[in-house]
């Protein structure tokens, strides 16, 4: 075994060695041996995980789900984690887009910006003064290519939705034209007039 892996390991598994060691919990979409009955999709869990670095050490990182010696371990990096979660804005988590970078988001993160929202509604002097103009110009390309889209599904939805209408109409009026009957006079008896005297 290698000797820098073996003081790696030594140091991740020693719970009373902190100094230099650094810890993030983070959650971590799992796919689960479920299938989802109605798309047939697999099913994806938020799993919470703890990435372990040693300082001077850019090789070994210990990344795995967070037990709960982990979380005890490092008692204020899980209670900053719980915050975050519990704070999380509505929107869309920055680690959901393949074009923001680790550092790009845990920068923005810096700035108490954590959705793509958040980074879009920035104003252009914003983003130069924190120094993230060309994440800004991503998120709000992103921003405009999903609204676009989600138009087109809403007026795909709308027309989808009228043609049924219509389609119902159409075969109530048919049902209506066949039930309505021209109508006769079933008397034989004819009418007479009244003569004037």
């Amino acid at each position: 075994m290698d000797s820098d892996f073996f003081t790696f390991k030594n140091v991740i598994e020693n719970a009373n060695v902190e100094k230099d060691t650094f810890a993030r919990f983070y959650d971590r979409s799992v796919k689960t041996n479920e299938i989802n009955p109605k798309t047939g999709v697999p099913i994806y869990k938020d799993v919470c995980y703890v990435e372990i670095r040693i300082k001077n050490n850019n090789t070994d990182i210990y990344d795995q789900p967070a037990s709960e010696e982990k979380k005890a371990r490092f008692p204020m990096e899980y209670r900053q984690y719980l915050k975050e979660k519990e704070n999380r804005s509505e929107g869309t988590a920055l680690e959901n887009f393949s074009f923001l970078t680790a550092s790009q988001i845990n920068t923005l993160k810096f700035h108490q910006i954590d959705t793509l929202e958040k980074l879009s509604a920035l104003t252009p002097e914003q983003a130069s003064d924190l120094d993230i103009v060309n994440e800004y110009h991503q998120a709000q390309n992103f921003l405009a290519g999903a609204k676009k889209q989600f138009d087109v599904t809403k007026w795909q939805e709308k027309v989808t939705f009228l043609t049924q209408k219509i389609q119902e109409l159409e075969a109530s009026l048919k049902v209506a034209q066949q039930q309505k009957r021209p109508f006769k006079n079933t008397h034989n008896h004819s009418v007479k007039k009244k003569q004037h005297i």
